[in-house]
């Protein structure tokens, strides 16, 4: 996978946890993972530098926010049923697969789900 695919595929994820977009459209307020006293609980990074692609512990927080949607997003029957596979897909993946396998399918999630949130305006 090419750097800009991995960016792109960073900054999907990124919007689909809510994060906070800065000046640059690929920069975004992170949430610490490991914050400590003296910072402040968050801090700026780059969308090719996070870790989604690469580290199980930046996706569990993301497959925990998937399986966490409702059964219905109020969108057609298919494309609800076609997010609920996916979603429950994730849950069936083990780690020992690898973070490639698992950073693919929750990218083919969150971006399903953000295609769906952008027409039906979820």
């Amino acid at each position: 996978m090419s750097p800009q695919e991995i960016t792109i595929r960073n900054a999907a994820i990124a919007d689909f946890m809510g994060w906070e977009r800065l000046g640059d459209d690929k920069i975004y307020m992170v949430p610490n993972l490991y914050p400590i006293e003296t910072n402040t609980g968050e801090t700026s990074m780059h969308s090719s530098s996070m870790g989604f692609d690469c580290s199980i512990d930046w996706l569990v927080p993301v497959i925990k926010k998937l399986s966490d949607l409702p059964p219905s997003m109020k969108t057609n029957s298919d494309e609800d049923l076609r997010l609920f596979r996916l979603c429950n897909q994730l849950s069936e993946l083990k780690v020992v697969q690898g973070v490639e396998v698992v950073y693919a399918k929750v990218y083919e999630a969150v971006s399903f789900y953000l295609k769906l949130k952008e027409r039906y305006s979820l």
